[in-house]
């Protein structure tokens, strides 16, 4: 926190601590995000974390991108697919803004 006569005003500071032995190793780069993302890991000295099993991808997009998990048809039609690039249609999930207004008309009330 900074102030000075009446006014004030709050900043954030990062300590990065020296890691003995700290090795970067180059990540494979898909689109910029990741580059933004992979310069931001290196800057803190993070290690990125590995790939996460299917189970636990399909999870997480849906409740990342629409709030819900999906439904047992989504999931099984994710894993009976066999392409390498599945993963690629998972990011958008078939609910989409319709099961979200749904579910808030059914829990909530509210209308969209």
């Amino acid at each position: 926190m900074i102030r000075y006569h009446e006014q004030v005003s709050t900043c954030f500071l990062t300590f990065v601590k020296d890691i003995p032995g700290y090795e970067w190793k180059p990540q494979p780069q898909h689109n910029f995000i990741d580059e933004l993302v992979d310069a931001k890991l290196q800057q803190l000295k993070f290690v990125p974390a590995g790939l996460c099993s299917d189970e636990e991808f399909l999870r997480r997009v849906y409740l990342d991108t629409i709030g819900l998990l999906p439904s047992v048809e989504e999931t099984a039609a994710f894993f009976a697919d066999p392409s390498p690039d599945k993963a690629q249609a998972a990011h958008r999930p078939a609910a989409g803004a319709a099961g979200v207004r749904q579910v808030l008309v059914a829990e909530v009330g509210a209308t969209c």
